[in-house]
């Protein structure tokens, strides 16, 4: 069925009900804290199957020396072995960050939970992918718009690097998530 095929009334339909939605919302912060609040509720819902749960008991909140730290990439997704699953950094992720998470992103993309070895905590989330089509700023870096043929297959972005909290303002640990991105990216290659 295509867009002309769609009857008046099941457009009509649609609409209000894309209207009825988000008339509850007067801004988007109120859409992202309606969003958060779903995705923490849900997680919270895990206390009933362990009552020893708690969203807190997943992020890195102890009192270490950062010599004493040891981090660990974890990978997410099915494609690799030992993984995490997919909705578990989902729902951290968003449980963590400022920011709308979206599920399906097109193109390439890599997705990395990083944790203290030590105390076995999260301490950030990471996900790469493809680089975006048109970039007027790295377009200007480059002098002229890339070949993105070749460029897409040597390039990548980090659409997420989110530390966990109180870690990123404890140990600066957007910057070492960040600095991990470079390094290990750059030994990748």
């Amino acid at each position: 069925m295509t867009i002309n095929q769609v009857p008046p009334d099941v457009a009509i339909w649609a609409a209000d009900e894309f209207i009825n939605y988000f008339e509850n919302f007067s801004s988007i912060e109120d859409y992202l804290r309606y969003a958060k609040k779903e995705v923490i509720g849900k997680i919270n819902n895990f206390s009933s199957i362990d009552p020893d749960y708690s969203l807190k008991s997943e992020f890195f909140n102890e009192d270490i020396h950062p010599e004493e730290m040891d981090f660990e990439i974890k990978f997410v997704g099915e494609r690799f072995q030992n993984s995490l699953p997919q909705e578990y950094y989902v729902n951290l992720l968003t449980a963590t960050s400022s920011a709308v998470i979206e599920k399906n992103i097109p193109g390439r993309e890599l997705r990395w939970i990083v944790f203290e070895k030590n105390t076995k905590k999260i301490i950030g989330f990471i996900r790469f992918g493809s680089p975006t089509i048109n970039s007027k700023p790295r377009n200007i870096w480059l002098g002229k718009a890339p070949d993105l043929s070749i460029f897409n297959r040597h390039a990548c972005m980090g659409f997420a690097i989110v530390p966990s909290q109180p870690f990123g303002y404890n140990f600066l640990g957007g910057k070492l998530l960040a600095l991990m991105c470079v390094f290990i990216m750059h030994e990748k290659l």
